[in-house]
């Protein structure tokens, strides 16, 4: 029998989190995605360190409207993966409010992984990796940062 682990994608509108949850469980990427509403589901099985894992990826919608809805899906949470957009520094400014409903919802032992998306148009990069980092490092349990890239595969921690 295989371990699960429960992962929940947050953030802005737009920031490209339902494109990471088919990237990741469909391996395609999908150029045009609609917004989400409420919220999507898929599963991935993987393997790590030999062991069979089932890891359960929730894509929780980034509009205002359905926030008060978002914070149940926290709840026996292994991680959470808020992500933002590099070329919006709205979408990092709002960090701070997601980071907010997460550290009065979410159990203390969930980690949070903050993702910094859509590496592909850093020449147009709004936010540094710098930033990312020193936010990553002030809030608890966000030991990791990611820059990422869908478009280009390139993943670099």
């Amino acid at each position: 029998m295989s371990k699960v682990l429960k992962y929940v994608l947050v953030g802005d509108s737009c920031v490209g989190k339902s494109t990471i949850l088919i990237q990741f469980c469909d391996s395609f990427f999908a150029k045009n995605q609609e917004p989400t509403i409420g919220v999507d589901f898929r599963f991935s099985n993987i393997t790590v360190e030999n062991e069979e894992i089932e890891l359960q990826i929730w894509d929780t919608a980034g509009q205002e409207r359905f926030r008060s809805i978002t914070n149940h899906y926290y709840r026996d949470a292994n991680a959470i993966i808020v992500v933002y957009d590099i070329l919006n520094k709205i979408t990092f400014s709002n960090l701070e409010a997601w980071y907010s409903q997460i550290f009065s919802t979410a159990p203390e032992t969930t980690k949070i992984i903050l993702v910094g998306n859509k590496l592909d148009l850093q020449d147009h990069r709004t936010v540094s990796k710098d930033m990312g980092e020193k936010v990553s490092l002030y809030k608890q349990n966000s030991k990791k940062y990611s820059s990422l890239s869908l478009y280009i595969l390139n993943f670099i921690s």
